[in-house]
């Protein structure tokens, strides 16, 4: 998920599949055939240096963010746009090694009782006399 100077093939075609969708429209404002290559390269430059991208997560949520916008653009979109409308990175959990068992939760919870309890028994007195404050 690093992020590199220039954009990788992915991206671009990401985005150039995106761009032909949003094309195919014929919105007000939709550049020529002949700049889309160039509307392209403005988006992936645009878009590149916005996030930290990754192939397997951020395709699908771009296909997805381009056929949202493709549903309510009423004229050809900024790039801004997209990301309006990029669904969020989905939480992820740390894998665990293994799952534990009750028994095993129930053993390490009546541990941790005993090590919390003979901590507290063991602290020392501390000197307090009623009444003053120690600044």
């Amino acid at each position: 998920m690093t992020q590199s100077s220039s954009p990788p093939e992915w991206f671009d075609q990401a985005i150039a599949n995106g761009l032909q969708r949003l094309y195919a429209l014929s919105l007000p404002r939709t550049p020529s055939a002949d700049l889309l290559f160039g509307t392209a390269s403005a988006w992936v430059d645009a878009l590149w240096s916005t996030r930290a991208w990754e192939q397997a997560r951020d395709v699908p949520r771009l296909n997805a963010a381009f056929l949202r916008l493709s549903g309510v653009a009423e004229q050809w979109p900024a790039p801004v746009m997209l990301l309006r409308y990029l669904p969020e990175v989905p939480a992820s959990r740390p894998a665990l090694g293994r799952t534990w068992t009750t028994d095993e939760i129930l053993a390490n919870r009546r541990r941790l009782r005993d090590v919390l309890r003979d901590a507290i028994r063991d602290m020392p007195d501390l000197p307090y006399q009623r009444g003053r404050r120690d600044e």
